[in-house]
């Protein structure tokens, strides 16, 4: 009797165990590409410019979304007509790294595996199931493009010499690329997004911003504006 109700016991535990492992299958089986977990985030790659940082946000898989660009200026006075002359001078100056990045960096060599590095390391995270955003910053790239840090870049990562186009330095060529036909555009959409100032040091930043999203207000307000 003893011996039925073990064997009967040991029979009910190994069918939770198996309902436990087929519950465990399908949750693993369910997993779409909406889940966050595994759902490709946004990447963002910032550039040190000579007037402030700057920027490029895009998918993992090329689609470029924004560029956002800050500028500083010091405030002369303690007047708001100060303040709001050296928040004109901090808007140009982020306005000018757009401008500047887009008619001489861009298209560089740099550039170009600073975006692929990005691309990389987001498709990675993606994979191991991170949920947040990837941020690359370039100062971490020597003049090359090359990482000087090599943990958090995977810079020891075998390299193909025999096709040098993989699919992350395709994915930053189409965010170049994207850039730079549309680069007209998007400094006409330029747009204010943010201001700080900063009493102690006297200075103001400003923060400015340019997408398709901008674009396409802009290009709506001004149909408006005609049919008026």
């Amino acid at each position: 009797m003893k011996l039925k109700n073990l064997t009967l016991a040991v029979a009910v535990a190994l069918a939770v165990a198996g309902c436990a492992g087929n519950k465990a299958a399908t949750k693993n089986a369910d997993l779409k590409p909406e889940t966050d977990s595994i759902r490709p985030k946004p990447v963002s790659t910032v550039f040190h410019r000579p007037q402030g940082t700057m920027t490029i946000v895009f998918t993992n898989d090329g689609k470029f979304q924004e560029v956002i660009s800050k500028g500083t200026a010091p405030i002369a006075g303690n007047n708001a007509f100060s303040i709001e002359q050296a928040a004109q001078v901090a808007k140009l100056r982020a306005e000018r790294n757009i401008a500047e990045f887009i008619g001489t960096q861009v298209t560089s060599h740099r550039t170009a595996k600073v975006l692929s590095t990005a691309v990389q390391k987001s498709l990675e995270n993606t994979t191991n199931g991170m949920s947040d955003e990837t941020t690359v910053d370039d100062k971490d790239f020597d003049a090359n493009g090359d990482p000087v840090i090599l943990k958090p870049y995977r810079a020891d990562a075998p390299v193909n010499e025999q096709n040098p186009n993989t699919n992350s330095e395709k994915i930053a060529e189409l965010v170049k690329e994207s850039i730079v036909t549309n680069s007209s555009a998007l400094l006409r959409g330029v747009v204010i997004s943010d201001e700080q100032i900063d009493q102690a040091g006297r200075t103001i930043v400003v923060e400015v911003r340019t997408g398709f999203r901008n674009i396409n207000a802009a290009s709506d307000l001004r149909k408006a504006m005609e049919g008026r």
